[in-house]
């Protein structure tokens, strides 16, 4: 063992013993004991972890924001479909409520009126006359036919028609031609 290395082992045994117990380094160090070198404690480099957890942090908010941009992508149409929807029943019903039948019926689909002429569908709206009468509406549900299909071209929508003394649920069948959403079918419950 070379000088240096002596006074290494010295220097970093002084090191140590400052550390321990007071007892310990009270009085003089028992020469028996056999010396064993000691390094001070080497400090751990935290960045290469930090790097780690940031990276996965980013690679975990770049899928989420990709999976939502994605969704809102394919969404979008629905959601258009399905207010463009509840404005066409929405427009039909203020139709009917301020007694514009004909109005009403230009709302409806082909199919529509190849089964339901203009008299016809006159003579419904006067034998329910809370189509006329109401006062308030509220749609309950509006759902795609069938449920959760993205292209579906058909949609039911159920409203609450409140006049003054009665109150009643109208289900209308929407399809789509072409871009316009019409009316297909109306019942009362």
């Amino acid at each position: 063992m070379s000088r240096e290395d002596e006074r290494d082992d010295r220097e970093h045994d002084e090191y140590h013993r400052q550390e321990r117990n007071p007892e310990e380094t009270s009085g003089e160090e028992r020469e028996d004991r056999p010396r064993r070198r000691r390094r001070p404690p080497e400090k751990k480099s935290t960045s290469n972890a930090l790097l780690i957890v940031g990276g996965i942090g980013c690679a975990i908010l770049l899928v989420c924001g990709g999976l939502i941009g994605f969704g809102i992508y394919k969404g979008m149409p629905l959601i258009k479909g399905m207010t463009q929807a509840t404005l066409v029943s929405e427009i039909f019903f203020r139709n009917l409520q301020q007694n514009k039948v004909d109005d009403a019926y230009k709302l409806t689909s082909e199919e529509y009126r190849k089964n339901n002429d203009f008299k016809k569908f006159a003579d419904f709206v006067k034998q329910n006359d809370i189509l006329t009468k109401h006062t308030t509406r509220q749609v309950i549900t509006a759902n795609l036919v069938p449920p959760n299909d993205l292209t579906s071209r058909k949609m039911m929508i159920n409203v609450t028609l409140q006049a003054d003394k009665d109150s009643k649920t109208c289900t209308i069948m929407l399809i789509k031609e072409g871009e316009d959403w019409k009316v297909n079918s109306v019942a009362l419950n």
